[in-house]
């Protein structure tokens, strides 16, 4: 097992109770569109997941904590910022600036649009020689 489990469960054997949750549009987690990732709601969400951790009777709601990675650890930081109630963050590999050089954003979204043609053309022709194939009664491992 590793990934986001083996955090928490090494927060359990320290002695600290650990939530884990995936924001609302990813993971197992409702919502809609799916993998919509909005650091502002992700925001909220944190500061629910507060709310809630408030509620448990083995949790000391004056030493609650937020604990992020990459984007979460910014989105932990600004939550922290926002809701008095955590009382430290532990931010793992913030994102802390976001910067593109405009001209090679440019090219990297036309090799974008050729990928996602060529695939277009691909799975069509694909469909083709399937549907061609069924009514041939030819033999096929190629599905559309």
């Amino acid at each position: 097992m590793g990934g986001l489990p083996t955090v928490a469960e090494a927060f359990q054997q320290a002695g600290v109770t650990a939530i884990l949750y995936d924001p609302r549009s990813v993971g197992t987690s409702g919502g809609q569109p799916r993998n919509d990732i909005d650091p502002f709601q992700q925001i909220q969400d944190y500061s629910d997941a507060v709310t809630f951790m408030r509620t448990l009777p083995s949790v000391d709601s004056h030493q609650i904590g937020l604990w992020g990675l990459s984007l979460s650890a910014s989105v932990a930081l600004s939550t922290a910022a926002f809701d008095k109630r955590a009382k430290f963050v532990i931010a793992a590999c913030p994102v802390t600036e976001y910067r593109y050089d405009k001209a090679k954003m440019e090219r990297l979204l036309q090799l974008c649009f050729k990928d996602r043609k060529a695939s277009a053309t691909l799975c069509f022709l694909s469909t083709i020689y399937w549907s061609v194939c069924c009514l041939l009664n030819l033999p096929t491992t190629l599905q559309p």
